[in-house]
């Protein structure tokens, strides 16, 4: 009996369920850390800053919650494709907020961003965050402390394109046509467009 099918996309199933439990780790020490600093606040009675850090914990448990759709998703027997939530929002709006992240979990490294304000992008809001994120932890683990992660942007009237570089040791070149890649979104007129980009 062939069951090379079955087997397939059972071995899918795994690596999917695999990566949506790593990505739940982030949010989840976030959450931590954030929850925290307003506990820290709020004993030095300073009410406005502990709501802002617990609006901010709040913020993650939404994303974890968009995690579990997606692992629900996944688990759909014969539902191979991701769903896309697509929406307007202003994009260094987003890379600020990732970076004040980093930084709270990632005290020995020094991060930028070199990104124009007001740049608004029609995408899926939480996956480009994941990537994001992604790049960004991939930065602090193969770099050394007390070096610098910086996300830069370039942007034009047809695309905006969103890179991360560090001080760490790289990648070989001959392994450069393997390293993944995301520029997924379409090119589409101003200002909606956006793409992800690496550097090696």
């Amino acid at each position: 009996m062939d069951i090379t099918e079955s087997k397939t996309r059972e071995i899918w199933n795994n690596d999917r369920l695999a990566l949506i439990s790593h990505e739940l780790k982030g949010p989840l020490s976030v959450i931590k850390l954030y929850l925290q600093r307003a506990g820290r606040i709020a004993r030095e009675r300073d009410v406005e800053d502990a709501e802002s850090f617990l609006n901010k914990a709040d913020e993650q448990v939404s994303v974890m919650a968009g995690l579990m759709d997606d692992l629900l998703s996944f688990s759909t027997a014969g539902n191979a494709k991701m769903k896309l939530c697509c929406e307007i929002f202003d994009m260094s709006l987003v890379v600020e907020d990732i970076l004040s992240q980093m930084r709270m979990k990632h005290r020995a490294y020094k991060f930028s961003a070199n990104i124009p304000s007001c740049i608004n992008v029609r995408a899926d809001r939480l996956k480009i965050t994941q990537v994001l994120i992604n790049y960004l932890s991939n930065a602090v683990k193969y770099s050394p402390e007390n070096t610098l992660v910086e996300v830069n942007c370039i942007t034009d009237s047809v695309q905006t394109v969103l890179s991360v570089s560090d001080n760490g040791i790289g990648i070989a070149k001959e392994l450069h046509d393997k390293v993944f890649r995301a520029t997924t979104a379409s090119r589409v007129p101003k200002p909606t467009g956006l793409a992800l980009g690496f550097t090696l």
